[in-house]
């Protein structure tokens, strides 16, 4: 049997080493590099492409025609996001929506989209609720106020997504809540795109685990 034969430097035993030996090493290696630009690439995509005109996110302001259309919006103060999902008619968001989306993208991109909905309700007021009661605000006033909570910023967020055909869900944790929406154009289109405006992560990313949450409720 043909052997490679390695000689130490200075005498000693002579090693044998399969040949089998370094085949394995290499496949082992391209296996590890493999899952590493699996775990990337999602991310970068996200990150990356296509970018929405942030610009024209930062600018973008209500109508004095949408702000009377938000104001006449019937909604039923609660503390429950469930029963606040139940008031939500998408369609008084859709005007809005489509003219936030067309002036951030300049070409048709359910993922531009999203992105441009994300970083519009990032650029909103974070204020909490008192720590005495819980209160989930209509998207027409998180709109109207320009703040909100985490619940606030969901509930305005899969509102705007749904009402272009973007399907979104609220999940909620024991102190916090988010959205997945299923974004046409983003790298893997049959899974959820994170989108959580209120957290220090990324587009696209979540700071806690699928364990954490308790519930999902579906928006529309």
């Amino acid at each position: 049997m043909d052997v490679d034969v390695l000689q130490e430097p200075e005498g000693g035993d002579t090693i044998h080493e399969p040949p089998w030996k370094r085949p394995l090493i290499i496949i082992g290696a391209i296996f590890i590099l493999l899952v590493f630009v699996i775990s990337i690439v999602p991310w970068f995509y996200l990150e990356l492409s296509p970018p929405p005109n942030l610009n024209a996110v930062g600018d973008f302001r209500l109508t004095d025609a949408e702000k009377a259309s938000l104001e006449s919006v019937d909604y039923e103060p609660t503390g429950n996001i469930k029963r606040a999902i139940t008031q939500v008619d998408i369609f008084d968001y859709r005007t809005i929506t489509t003219r936030l989306a067309s002036a951030a993208c300049s070409t048709h991109s359910d993922l531009c989209y999203a992105k441009s909905i994300y970083y519009y309700v990032q650029g909103l007021q974070y204020v909490s609720d008192p720590a005495t009661r819980q209160y989930v605000q209509s998207p027409a006033e998180t709109l109207l106020t320009g703040a909100g909570d985490c619940e606030d910023f969901s509930l305005l967020a899969s509102a705007m997504l749904e009402s272009i055909g973007v399907d979104a869900d609220i999940g909620v944790t024991s102190n916090h809540a988010f959205v997945r929406a299923q974004v046409s154009g983003a790298l893997w289109g049959d899974e959820y795109t994170w989108i959580d405006p209120t957290s220090s992560s990324d587009f696209g990313e979540i700071s806690f685990t699928n364990k954490d949450v308790m519930d999902w409720f579906e928006v529309a």
